[in-house]
């Protein structure tokens, strides 16, 4: 068998794949942010599932918007009921957006 290998770049969207026979292509595409005239830089409040990132493409959408980042509000332990974080960090980085991280204390309601 022989390994064959893809790889694309631009300046939006990167992709490596290797794989041996039978090749499987994955080809990524992200579609360009809708911005309109003095668009408010947003960011918005992610757990990785599907609901934020409905919001983040109903936002990504929206031409007044500008999404400039992601953010997870979670306790300094990282244990908590969301997706994983090496997840979320792979989210963000595929969607070319920075994941902040707020760190919240065990009274996560007053700290909100």
């Amino acid at each position: 068998e022989q390994a064959a290998s893809l790889s694309f770049s631009s300046k939006e969207n990167s992709l490596s794949f290797a794989s041996t026979p039978p090749f499987l292509f994955v080809i990524m595409t992200r579609e360009a942010q809708a911005l309109g005239e003095g668009a408010k830089k947003t960011a918005i409040s992610w757990t990785g599932g599907k609901d934020c990132n409905l919001a983040m493409l109903l936002a990504w959408r929206n031409p007044a918007l500008d999404v400039a980042a992601l953010v997870v509000f979670r306790p300094e332990a990282a244990n908590f009921r969301a997706h994983p974080l090496p997840v979320m960090q792979a989210q963000a980085a595929s969607l070319g957006l920075p994941l902040h991280h707020v760190i919240i204390g065990s009274d996560y309601k007053a700290d909100y």
